[in-house]
């Protein structure tokens, strides 16, 4: 498709793009008007949302003094890596679509981050972890006993005081 714009003759007077055949042709993204159409987030499969989360907490974290780098596979555990301004601040951040804990990320130096109404929280994996545990909550859920994770349904109370200093207004 590149050539074929290459090959186009722009008409000075006229403003317009014309083959050589005298068809009149709008270059693509030249002058091509874009409709935006708001999507649903629930009609994303697992991928696009992950994409969408990831856009959505970069931009989130830039009024902070970060700049975000999408990894293309997990490195490390991380989705992500937040780079501050002060040169010297940087995350590695695992992106989920809610609330939760996992064995396999303990003593990654992981941070968690994850969406819940319109608040995004970022949160160091195991320091969240050892209080969750400390507090007994997950002792006899066949999740976390046979799997080593737990998914939260939601935010409880509880939950969101011990959540509320890593949560980004």
């Amino acid at each position: 498709m590149g050539f074929l714009y290459q090959r186009l003759n722009y008409g000075a007077r006229s403003g317009r793009f014309i083959s050589e055949s005298g068809v009149e042709r709008v270059p693509r993204g030249r002058f091509q008007v874009v409709e935006f159409q708001r999507i649903r987030y629930a009609d994303l499969n697992a991928r696009q949302q992950e994409n969408y989360n990831c856009q959505k907490l970069a931009a989130k974290l830039a009024d902070y003094g970060f700049i975000c780098i999408r990894l293309s596979d997990d490195w490390q555990g991380a989705d992500l890596i937040a780079c501050h301004l002060d040169g010297k601040t940087s995350l590695r951040i695992q992106l989920k679509g809610r609330y939760c804990v996992d064995q396999k990320y303990r003593g990654k130096d992981l941070y968690i981050g994850f969406r819940d109404d319109e608040d995004w929280y970022v949160y160091p994996h195991d320091d969240v972890l050892n209080q969750v545990l400390s507090s007994n909550r997950l002792v006899g859920t066949k999740s976390w006993d046979e799997l080593g994770c737990y998914s939260f349904p939601g935010l409880s109370k509880q939950d969101k005081d011990l959540l509320e200093q890593y949560r980004l207004p």
